[in-house]
């Protein structure tokens, strides 16, 4: 997917989550290692994170190629969320509210979905 950290860390700053800087997830990667620094400090049982967690990906969906949102919409679909036309995620067991990036980090440009 080819995004540098810089703008993985403004994915998830973008909908308000934090990582978790001194948590050490013990995998290969500095990409992997910081998302799995924000997913540290997630309560997945909150619907407050949850749908901040969907907004960040919400705006990672929005810069990818097709052939590569869609096996990540049917990993989403088969856990209850479904992207909407509006791009806006239904969020089944939680609420019928849509759920949508605000934060407009990446709107229009997404420079790390460039080939090298």
């Amino acid at each position: 997917m080819g995004f540098v950290l810089r703008e993985i860390e403004d994915f998830f700053a973008g909908a308000r989550l934090e990582a978790n800087h001194e948590y050490d997830p013990g995998i290969g990667g500095e990409r992997r290692s910081l998302v799995e620094q924000f997913y540290n400090n997630i309560d997945f049982t909150s619907p407050v994170d949850v749908r901040r967690v969907l907004a960040a990906y919400s705006d990672i969906i929005s810069c990818l190629e097709r052939e590569q949102v869609d096996p990540l919409l049917r990993r989403l679909k088969r856990d209850g969320f479904i992207l909407d036309a509006d791009g806006r995620f239904k969020i089944g067991s939680l609420d019928r509210k849509g759920t949508r990036a605000s934060s407009g980090v990446h709107s229009g440009s997404c420079e790390g979905n460039q080939d090298d």
